[in-house]
């Protein structure tokens, strides 16, 4: 990641957004891993399964609805990702 991508944007409700080279924003403490298979799965239209939880204990919230479907850039500023059917 280059110093200009590792600059993170302040948004109104003091989230952190971290760019990517492709104008695709993710919260600064998202890992690297997950971002780089989000960036594949957006590029090449790939459907998803997402699990949401707590990122401390790693327990799983149980979501059964918006969880599959296809990443995709919301139109927002940051441009962050969402799910999409």
């Amino acid at each position: 990641m280059t110093a200009d991508e590792a600059v993170a944007q302040q948004v109104a409700n003091r989230i952190l957004y971290v760019p990517t080279a492709s104008g695709t924003a993710y919260h600064v403490n998202t890992p690297p891993a997950v971002v780089t298979a989000l960036e594949y799965a957006r590029q090449k239209g790939k459907r998803v399964r997402l699990f949401y939880g707590d990122p401390q204990t790693g327990r799983d919230w149980a979501k059964e609805y918006g969880v599959v479907g296809r990443v995709a850039m919301a139109n927002g500023k940051p441009q962050v990702t969402d799910c999409r059917r």
